[in-house]
């Protein structure tokens, strides 16, 4: 069975000039003549001229310009037109002219069955000048080549005869065929019809090949259709056609008719059919076809074995691609490779990388697309290290500048967490396609700075490079991830304009984008108008209630998602078990941990690091250590999940302990894991470890990433050391408002209110817009400094000027900026005039209200705070204490026994003190060693020598004085001091972090002891950092 086609012809019957071109059927003899014009015979053709050639090439789309008939004619060139006619030299633009206006006025052949019948007249339709020129400079090819035999006859009417010969055509053919151009193509084509060599078997299996390498499948196969005896060059020209046109059916169709004609395929005929069967995963036809190789034996052949290789390992049949790599006779590095990526692409990135080494122990040296594959092994496994290992070696080799190495380059380092490292590898690229754009784009969009995604996104049109469905779904991200609404309306209308609102993964990136900006209306409206709703779609769903901290919505976007039959993949398993984290519902997780080992995803990677972290926040860390001790490879995340889970649960001392033996297991830490360490490192006070952290692990790129560097920050500013916060601060290029908001925090918890003021003018001077965030920090810094007047005017700034409503953080600051400040009614009658009666409001009247000895005003705030939830140890705590600084000790007495009798117990403080690079903890009344306590002792004793005597009135039991002055001496922060005297050398500065405030006589040992041992004291408690120098406090003995 013949594929329907029809050559590209089309005629004029009239002829001006006389010229004639005879078909093969309408040539005289040798004894004849026509109009009185000599005619020489046609020689025979050899069958195969020594022009033909079996090389292939391979391109990505093909033309249909030509399915209409008639044809259209803007695609010649000609004079004035700004078209490429190569370097043809025996057509000249008035040849071209002369076509093209005879094309216009055959426009009244309207039927493919009527093409015949004007091949005559077509060949009247050029001028005898054309046509003697077009033969002449034909004929000095032949020349230059020495060709007198094998020629075809042109004849002219003044009797001359030039003659042509086939070389010269098959010359010209393979000439159009590696330059490229389809029209320059089709002009041939319309010549060698002319002359009737459409069909001749040597001319007519070139044009194919012709056809196909200048990417127009439609007239190879119209050519193909009147060839009468086409080889295996024509019939694997026409495979390959359809394999790059994305047809790869079709071609395997191709193979099986060429099978049927009797036509023995070639070794190349054989690559061709085994990338039909590659791109169509097709694993029953790529055993026919090997099985053809072996019976052929064509096994020899390195292509074929590659090709073979390839084909198993897109089919996900690694063991046979290995035993095919392993029969080869030679593994050339093309083999080396094909086995490399079809690892990469089945997930075995670890194989992959032990596939590298064992290629390079073998001698054969890596090509480019080694190195592209090998790094996105890398990028797979998060092998950052190795990764730039691997850089240096294509930098070494010149390789670097290769689109797919930068390329593989770009994406690593944006999936590593350093897409300032991609960028620069960006930057160094000589041309930029748009892969290289979505690289970059897509890990901006991922680790961050956001807002540079969108900045590169609008250099890219600039550039004039147009965006594919990846590029917009990276673009939409970034605009969710930075929570830019706006931006992301944007884009989703450009979504729209350019025709990819029809794609599943921009659908699903709308959806999600639209959720992480809690825009859930958008979100639901997408989400239904997806006309194929799949795993992720659902899950992007899922994901967005889950990140707004909705978990029960969640949940139940599970369960519709099940009863729509379908399957969850990894992430929604993840999603979902993040939700059970947030509602802390173990039975859940309990659940969806069976549906998990029922799948078979109890070992992948992202669904154990979301096992680990729910049973870590729902309290059960057991079964959290038991997937973790499970997991025979643990990466990155699954070591960060631990970690953050044991942070979170603020269990300081197995974060450091977890981070070090992540390190042994020479795992590279991520931005998350540092922030995660860091954050230890500030809560424990544990300043040496943040600094060895910061050495080693945060570089100048690092603190381009906006955790690491804010972490870094907070973690100094929660140690005491606003210098370094600064010198930190001082180094970003790009300073967010989070990053402003954390230096804002950290001045205003030493006391610095006007330092803090300074910077937030700082900020809006540099074109920063506070957030909601910023306002709270820099309204808690007036409270602690007490500047009451600043802290007014800013909040009423706040929503005037920023348009930022007030939440309730907002509102209590504001109460204890005007209780703290001693304007205790003030702050009563704001609180009932501007904010609902919240707990914390109360409870910092309360606070105030101890410190100013206000029974009256704080015996209402309690009763308040009675009303909300009564089993808070701390409410019970700051009453007591307010009797007591009102001297109302009978009342605080009853106070202390109610508390007790409820079995409302309060947690027993506990301090924490780094030596050395460890945690020291101290509980209060719990026995210090003998070497403490001597040292509390001898403490005391100077104090009292020094004329400080114990504040016993802020002892509540009732006890004789030397019990009191006991009990005070076991408060933990003055163990901690104690153990900081004894174990650091003179003139080092102590830091203590302690649980709860500190209480008054703590308050003042501290101040005597930093000036009799000439020591700083920085002290952090739960509400302020206190700076001890010289005898005094930064606090101002306001706390």
């Amino acid at each position: 069975m013949r594929l329907q086609a029809f050559p590209i012809l089309v005629s004029q019957p009239n002829s001006t000039d006389g010229t004639k071109f005879f078909m093969p059927a309408e040539i005289p003899s040798q004894e004849n003549s026509c109009r009185g014009l000599r005619v020489q015979h046609l020689q025979p053709f050899p069958s195969e001229p020594s022009l033909i050639q079996s090389g292939l090439s391979y391109k990505s789309s093909a033309s249909y310009l030509w399915d209409e008939w008639p044809p259209d004619i803007s695609i010649l060139p000609g004079k004035g037109a700004n078209h490429d006619i190569g370097t043809m030299d025996f057509i000249e633009r008035d040849f071209v002219d002369t076509m093209k206006s005879q094309l216009r006025e055959s426009t009244d052949v309207k039927s493919p069955s009527r093409l015949h019948e004007h091949k005559k007249g077509y060949s009247e339709s050029l001028s005898q000048g054309h046509v003697y020129e077009l033969a002449q400079n034909l004929s000095k090819h032949d020349a230059t080549q020495n060709r007198e035999n094998e020629h075809f006859a042109v004849i002219s009417d003044n009797e001359d005869v030039t003659v042509i010969s086939i070389d010269s055509y098959l010359f010209h053919l393979q000439r159009h065929r590696y330059a490229n151009n389809l029209t320059l193509a089709r002009l041939m084509y319309a010549q060698l019809c002319a002359v009737g060599l459409e069909t001749h078997e040597a001319v007519g299996n070139h044009v194919i090949p012709m056809f196909i390498d200048c990417g127009s499948l439609p007239d190879a196969l119209r050519v193909f259709n009147y060839l009468l005896f086409p080889n295996e060059v024509s019939w694997t020209s026409l495979i390959v056609g359809h394999v790059s046109c994305g047809n790869p059916k079709d071609a395997l169709h191709i193979y099986e008719q060429m099978q049927q004609e009797n036509v023995n395929p070639k070794s190349y005929t054989l690559v061709a059919a085994l990338q039909a069967c590659a791109a169509l995963k097709d694993f029953p036809w790529s055993l026919k076809i090997h099985s053809e190789a072996i019976a052929n034996g064509f096994l020899d052949d390195s292509f074929v074995c590659n090709s073979l290789i390839n084909s198993y390992a897109e089919c996900g049949d690694l063991l046979q691609a290995e035993y095919v790599f392993n029969m080869c006779s030679v593994r050339d590095i093309v083999s080396w490779t094909s086995l490399l990526a079809g690892y990469v692409e089945l997930g075995n990135p670890q194989h992959a990388l032990d596939c590298l080494k064992q290629m390079q122990s073998e001698g054969v040296s890596p090509c480019e697309f080694t190195y592209a594959c090998s790094l996105k092994a890398c990028s797979n496994l998060g092998a950052f290290r190795k990764g730039q290992e691997l850089h240096a070696e294509a930098t070494s080799k010149g390789f670097d500048q290769c689109s797919h190495v930068a390329n593989a380059l770009i994406d690593l380092y944006g999936k590593c967490g350093s897409p300032f490292d991609a960028f620069q590898v960006f930057n160094l690229m000589p041309s930029r396609d748009v892969v290289s754009w979505t690289a970059v784009i897509a890990g901006y969009a991922e680790c961050g700075p956001w807002l540079e995604a969108l900045k590169l996104y609008d250099q890219m049109q600039i550039e004039g490079v147009y965006p594919n469905n990846i590029t917009l779904a990276s673009l939409i991200k970034a605009c969710g991830r930075s929570g830019s609404q706006s931006r992301g309306y944007e884009v989703h209308t450009q979504v729209v304009l350019k025709g990819f609102d029809g794609e599943t993964i921009v659908g699903n990136s709308l959806v999600s984008m639209y959720t992480k900006c809690f825009a859930f209306l958008e979100a639901n409206q997408v989400f239904k108008m997806l006309t194929v709703k799949d795993a992720v779609s659902w899950t992007a769903l899922i994901a967005g209630y889950t990140d707004s901290g909705d978990g029960l919505e969640a949940l139940n976007c599970f369960d519709n998602m099940q009863l729509q039959y379908i399957p969850a993949d990894a992430f929604t398993y993840s999603c979902v078990l993040k939700a059970c984290s947030i509602i802390q519902d173990l039975q859940k997780g309990y659940k969806i941990h069976l549906h998990i080992i029922e799948n078979d995803y109890e070992k992948d990677g992202p669904v154990c690091n979301a096992l680990v972290d729910m049973y870590m926040k729902c309290g059960s860390i057991p079964e959290a250590h038991n997937v973790f001790d499970e997991l025979q490879f643990r990466t990155v995340e699954t070591w960060t999940s631990m970690i953050m889970g044991y942070s979170d649960g603020r269990m300081w001392p197995e974060v450091f302990h977890l981070f070090e033996q992540m390190q042994s297991d020479g795992i590279f830490p991520s931005a998350v894991t540092i922030s995660s360490v860091l954050r230890a490192c500030g809560n424990t006070g544990a300043l040496e470890r943040g600094r060895v952290i910061h050495k080693e692990f945060v570089t100048a790129d690092a603190l381009m990433i906006p955790t690491i560097a804010n972490s870094l920050m907070s973690m100094y500013t929660k140690c005491g050391s606003l210098e370094e916060a600064r010198k930190v601060f001082d180094k970003l290029h790009i300073r967010d408002a989070t990053a402003y908001s954390v230096m804002i925090k950290g001045y205003g918890v030493i006391g610095e209110g006007k330092k803090a003021i300074e910077c937030f003018r700082d900020m809006l001077k540099n074109g920063v817009s506070p957030d909601s965030v910023t306002f709270t920090c820099l309204l808690a810094a007036c409270c602690h400094a007490s500047l009451v007047y600043e802290g007014h005017a800013l909040f009423r700034s706040m929503r005037e000027d920023h348009g930022i409503e007030a939440t309730l953080e907002h509102y209590v600051c504001m109460v204890g900026l005007f209780a703290k400040s001693g304007h205790l009614y003030e702050a009563e009658r704001f609180l009932e005039t501007f904010c609902l009666p919240y707990q914390r409001t109360w409870a910092a009247l309360l606070s105030a209200c101890k410190n100013y000895g206000e029974e009256e005003l704080g015996n209402r705030s309690f009763e308040q705070l009675m009303i909300g939830n009564p089993y808070i140890p701390a409410w019970y705590v700051l009453m007591a204490d307010t009797f007591a600084g009102s001297g109302n000790w009978n009342a605080a007495s009853r106070l202390e026994e109610l508390r007790k009798h409820s079995e409302i117990f309060k947690e027993p403080a506990s301090a924490l003190i780094e030596i050395e690079g460890q945690i020291h903890k101290f509980t209060v009344r719990n026995s210090p060693s003998k070497e403490v306590s001597d040292m509390v002792r001898s403490m005391n004793s100077r104090l009292k020598k020094e004329g400080h005597l114990p504040n016993l009135d802020s002892v509540l039991k009732s006890a004789d004085d030397d019990e009191k002055e006991i009990g005070l001496c076991e408060h933990a922060e003055k163990l901690a001091l104690a153990f900081g005297l004894i174990h650091t050398s003179q003139g080092q500065t102590i830091r203590v972090t302690k649980s709860m405030r500190i209480c008054h006589d703590c308050h003042e040992t501290n101040k005597f002891v930093s000036q009799i041992e000439k020591r700083e004291i920085i002290l952090r408690d739960d509400c302020s950092i206190h700076h001890f120098k010289d005898g005094s406090c930064s606090c101002g003995d306001n706390f």
